[in-house]
């Protein structure tokens, strides 16, 4: 796996010492650092103004339970969260993660639409390797000069996690606008609700009977 070629300055909360990532930047060289005075689980490049907040799927479901109330904003993910978006310029909510059950989507769409206003992008990557990878093509990409390949690179890269954007792709073959696309995921907020709302919603997210009957023509043929 190609890493950041020169050593760069990361800072790591002190809780992630012992762990793969750590010991992987570590072995590379890299001028690392571990802080207890910075949000635990981050890992800071300060060269690039990067910021990663690295959790267990498990961790994160715990705290994004669909029963939950407005209370969920006080628990202390959201919390950390919050702190996080306002401290760093750049943000990065770094999701380890097995498979996308449906309890994750419930999660993950919960926490999107909290901090849909903010600057917090979400990564998701399976074992360590891969958020290791992640952080490299981000920081590589963003640190200036940075070449235009890695630019797209990292567009490449962001294009193949899950995000709003990739929800929004999904309609693409109804022939929808953009702008009804956000339409409709402002007014129903998932490609799932989006699937199973009647047509009395769809209208109802200012959409046109013309695309609403492509919409519900597309999904009745995705069933079969």
């Amino acid at each position: 796996m190609s890493g950041i070629t020169d050593s760069w300055p990361i800072v790591i909360h002190t809780n992630l010492k012992n762990e793969q990532i750590s010991h992987y930047f570590q072995s590379q060289g890299h001028k690392v650092r571990f802080s207890d005075n910075i949000i635990p689980s981050t890992i800071i490049f300060p060269k690039s103004s990067i910021a990663f907040l690295i959790t267990q799927s498990s961790n994160f479901l715990e705290t994004t339970k669909e029963n939950e109330s407005h209370s969920s904003l006080e628990n202390k993910m959201f919390k950390r969260l919050e702190k996080f978006t306002s401290t760093h310029r750049n943000c990065y909510l770094l999701l380890k993660i097995a498979n996308l059950e449906e309890t994750m989507w419930n999660a993950i769409e919960r926490v999107q639409m909290r901090f849909m206003d903010t600057k917090l992008q979400m990564i998701f990557a399976e074992k360590d390797m891969s958020c290791i990878q992640s952080m490299i093509t981000i920081a590589q990409a963003t640190c200036k000069p940075a070449s235009t390949i890695l630019q797209s690179k990292l567009k490449e890269h962001l294009r193949g996690q899950f995000s709003v954007e990739k929800i929004l792709s999904t309609l693409e073959p109804t022939g929808l606008s953009e702008h009804d696309c956000l339409v409709l995921q402002q007014g129903l907020g998932s490609l799932r609700n989006i699937s199973q709302a009647t047509e009395d919603q769809l209208l109802d997210c200012s959409l046109s009977p013309e695309a609403v009957k492509k919409l519900i023509n597309f999904f009745a043929m995705d069933s079969q």
